[in-house]
């Protein structure tokens, strides 16, 4: 799962937009990633899924 979010932290004057790539395994979140823009996202899930067929 991969969310695009703008997020911010303390101290930060403005939000920053990242993606996390979220591994769910029985309904529940077990890792979570944060990368600097969607289209990273998206291309770490599509290797993971891909590693995960192979197994």
């Amino acid at each position: 799962m991969v969310v695009e979010e703008d997020a911010s932290w303390p101290g930060s004057e403005v939000p920053t937009r990242v993606a996390t790539v979220f591994r769910v395994v029985d309904g529940q979140v077990t890792a979570a990633l944060r990368l600097p823009d969607l289209a990273s996202a998206l291309d770490l899930a599509h290797i993971c899924r891909e590693m995960a067929a192979t197994e």
